[in-house]
C-alpha cells in the first residue's frame, strides 16, 4: 500500500470512516513493524482527523517490547495527557507477527488500551489488529464490543465501528 491508495480526503476526513482508517493503518503500520511486533497510536484532532502517527516496534524498544500490556500502557500514559489537553482522540493499533485471528493476549491488550483511554478521558476511535493477514477490529474479551465494555460516558468511543481491510 502507498499513499496513492488513500482517498483524497485523508487529510480532511475523520478516522471514524472505516475505509480511511483501515487504509491509513495499513500504510502506517508496515510489514516490518508487524513482523517485529509494535504498537501504533494514531493521534487525531477534535474532529478525529489524523494529526500524528506514532509507531514503536519491539525491535527499537528492546526485548521487553512495547507490544505487551506494560509497553502500551507506558506509551499511552505519556501521550494521552497531551491528547486530552488538546481535545483530541486516538486510534490504537497492535501490530504483531502471525495471522489475524485475535487471541486472549490481544484481547487483554485491548482492555488495557480501553482502561488507559478511560483513565485519561480521551476518546478512543478504535483498537485494531494489524498482521500479515491485514487490518481488522480487535474485539473485547467476550467478543465484539458492546455497551458494557465500552465506556462511552468516560470519553471512549465505539471501537467496533471500524471495518477490516484486506
Amino acid at each position: 500500500m502507498s499513499v496513492e491508495h488513500l482517498p483524497g480526503t485523508v487529510d480532511d476526513g475523520p478516522l471514524t470512516d472505516p475505509t480511511v482508517a483501515s487504509r491509513v493503518v495499513d500504510l502506517v503500520v508496515g510489514e516490518h513493524a508487524r513482523a517485529d511486533g509494535c504498537v501504533g497510536v494514531l493521534v487525531c484532532d477534535e474532529h478525529h482527523r489524523l494529526r500524528q502517527p506514532v509507531v514503536l516496534t519491539d525491535r527499537v524498544v528492546g526485548r521487553a517490547g512495547c507490544g505487551g500490556s506494560d509497553g502500551v500502557v507506558a506509551l499511552l500514559d505519556l501521550l494521552l495527557p497531551a491528547v486530552h489537553r488538546d481535545g483530541g482522540s486516538v486510534l490504537v493499533v497492535r501490530g504483531r507477527p502471525g495471522g489475524g485471528v485475535p487471541d486472549d493476549r490481544d484481547r487483554a491488550w485491548r482492555a488495557e488500551v480501553v482502561t488507559a483511554c478511560t483513565r485519561h478521558d480521551v476518546t478512543l476511535l478504535g483498537v485494531l489488529l494489524a498482521t500479515r493477514d491485514g487490518v481488522g477490529v480487535l474485539p473485547g474479551l467476550s467478543g465484539p464490543p458492546g455497551p458494557t465494555d465500552v465506556h462511552e460516558g468516560a470519553g471512549v468511543g465505539r471501537p467496533d465501528r471500524l471495518g477490516a481491510a484486506s
